[in-house]
């Protein structure tokens, strides 16, 4: 037998699921299948776990109907840290590579099983913290990138119109309490992140300049004209003149 196939059938638990597992990699083996994805009989990832190397004869190429399904027969072969990867391994499949629709049940235990992966020690950064080095590294990374016009109009049509949330919606006299009264008190004194602080006379004058470069509204209740921020507080349907009507 194939080692990587000996390797599963010591390591894993001894039930159903690896019993059909080892029956699709031997019956695909046996098979010359010219289109189709190739999966590794010992998933990459254990190859660590499992002491061994990767090689030619841990691969075995099947459809991708077959592929998924091995792998959600690898979530039920394993315990710990080596189900995390194979839940996590579906997940990816399934939702990062357009794999097949799940079932609704298949698909709630899936997303719990992903959401006990990252929590506490199954999180990578669990009681770990960015060097300062690493924090460097992620901002001169950061720096000076910009979304392509293309990208900003895919960003902004997957959140207009429609294709919004709240698209015809509004919230309700109770949602609005809610909203008001979980947001009170948080952003003041001090808990607002300019508390005893102030602008310095060059940033008050970026903050001009910035200003003076809008361009400038006309209310047609008043005929005054605004820069975008004030029109919208004070002018438009806001207007004095407009309530005094």
């Amino acid at each position: 037998m194939n080692t990587y196939i000996n390797l599963i059938n010591q390591q894993a638990l001894p039930n159903k699921y690896t019993m059909w597992y080892i029956s699709i990699i031997l019956s695909r083996k046996a098979r010359s299948l010219v289109t189709g994805q190739d999966h590794h009989i010992v998933p990459k990832s254990f190859l660590k776990n499992f002491n061994c190397n990767d090689g030619p004869d841990n691969l075995v190429r099947l459809t991708a109907k077959e592929h998924l399904i091995c792998h959600r027969l690898l979530t039920k072969m394993f315990t710990g840290k080596l189900k995390q990867k194979m839940c996590y391994a579906v997940h990816r499949l399934c939702f990062s590579h357009g794999g097949d629709k799940l079932s609704a049940k298949k698909y709630d235990f899936l997303m719990k099983q992903h959401a006990i992966n990252l929590t506490g020690n199954g999180n990578p950064m669990y009681n770990r913290k960015h060097s300062i080095e690493t924090k460097l590294l992620i901002a001169s990374k950061a720096t000076g990138r910009k979304a392509s016009e293309t990208t900003k109009l895919k960003m902004s049509g997957k959140h207009s119109a429609e294709n919004n949330a709240m698209y015809g919606k509004k919230h309700t006299i109770a949602s609005r309490e809610k909203m008001k009264s979980s947001h009170a008190g948080k952003h003041a004194g001090e808990n607002n992140a300019f508390f005893g602080k102030s602008h310095t006379e060059e940033t008050k004058k970026l903050i001009a300049l910035a200003r003076l470069s809008l361009p400038k509204l006309e209310c047609i209740h008043c005929g005054k004209y605004a820069d975008p921020a004030n029109f919208t507080r004070w002018h438009g349907s806001n207007c004095k003149n407009l309530r005094t009507v």
